[in-house]
């Protein structure tokens, strides 16, 4: 009894529908309500995710183009164009029918190889930025330059114009070979940076 009337307190069934109906959709409202905080919180978080990486990823691109163009100002050691800083020199030879005589720049190499490779590499972090395809060609000039440095160091006679003949003509074509790939290698590197960069 006490069941029935405490249900039953003067409601028809159509009326308790209604109440239903009013309840369901206040629940419904408050779920709709709910999930669309829940979707527009992940949206604002995901965007605020992107924007930061998006902001990372621009940041080591500018690094990866600085230290792409600090090696880049190495390459006027390297060059075998006639320079102020070139450590290869070359001529021809008219005595013997034109062959290609080579030099080396003894001053121009220890600045390179004892100062200059180490300041990009090291003092300006380029070494943490570029591929390890540009390294292994960095260093792979040095390598085979530095043998003339030491080859000739403690000679007490290096000519007034720091000109030392380059006897193995092979030598110095693979270091212009090895500044032909680099050349190329940063030309490359530097314009997939360029374009990322922009996108």
């Amino acid at each position: 009894m006490f069941g029935a009337s405490y249900w039953n307190d003067g409601l028809d069934a159509s009326q308790w529908v209604a109440l239903g109906g009013s309840v369901l959709s206040a629940l419904v409202t408050v779920v709709a309500v709910g999930i669309a905080a829940y979707l527009a919180h992940n949206y604002a978080v995901r965007q605020g995710k992107l924007t930061h990486n998006t902001t990372i990823r621009a940041d080591r691109l500018r690094r990866e183009i600085k230290a792409l163009e600090d090696v880049w100002g190495l390459l006027a050691y390297m060059s075998d164009k006639k320079s102020d800083k070139a450590i290869i020199h070359w001529q021809k030879d008219r005595s013997t029918g034109g062959e290609t005589l080579y030099f080396f720049h003894f001053k121009n190499l220890e600045q390179f190889c004892l100062r200059e490779v180490s300041e990009v590499f090291y003092q300006r972090h380029a070494g943490l930025f570029i591929s390890n395809e540009v390294r292994d060609l960095l260093y792979g000039y040095r390598t085979l330059a530095i043998t003339f440095y030491f080859a000739h160091k403690n000679d007490s006679t290096i000519p007034e114009d720091s000109l030392i003949r380059i006897n193995k003509s092979e030598q110095a074509e693979k270091l212009k070979k090895i500044y032909d790939d680099l050349n190329r290698l940063l030309r490359e590197e530097l314009n997939q940076r360029y374009a990322a960069l922009t996108v």
